[in-house]
């Protein structure tokens, strides 16, 4: 993920009118490798950093990630643990507890994210006729971890 997210952010289009031939057998057995690497690596590296902020921080890793990408959730959620007793007063402290939300909030929003790609995948891995060949643009080969 990191290494073809840094590539496609730089896509300039330049593949656009290019198709390529793969068969539905070739992308299934992608997809069941690519989602293996999401979940094994990607995901659980997330899941393992988010984990370790909310245990130094003592905060509920599954309140954090019910509230997902929902703003206001994170605000109340935020402002909750600052005014809790013995949150911290100092401001080194305070900043320190701020770029830890900060991160929490980035790690949940990464994780849904990842979710619902690898969701997405499964779907497309579980409905493919693995008999049809298929077109595929330079961005869905991509996409599909080619």
């Amino acid at each position: 993920m990191r290494a073809r997210s840094a590539a496609n952010n730089h896509f300039n289009g330049t593949f656009e009118n290019i198709t390529f031939k793969k068969s539905g057998a070739e992308i299934f057995d992608r997809i069941k490798s690519f989602v293996g690497t999401l979940e094994s690596e990607d995901l659980s590296k997330l899941r393992g950093e988010l984990e370790t902020i909310c245990k130094d921080r003592e905060v509920n890793v599954t309140e954090v990630l019910e509230a997902g990408d929902d703003h206001d959730a994170h605000m109340e959620y935020s402002s909750k643990y600052m005014s809790a007793p013995g949150a911290p007063r100092g401001q080194g402290q305070i900043a320190a507890l701020e770029t830890d939300l900060n991160r929490i909030r980035k790690l949940v929003f990464n994780v849904t994210f990842l979710e619902r790609r690898i969701e997405n995948l499964k779907r497309i891995g579980t409905n493919i006729d693995k008999k049809d060949e298929f077109k595929l643009s330079y961005a869905e080969l991509v996409e599909l971890g080619f």
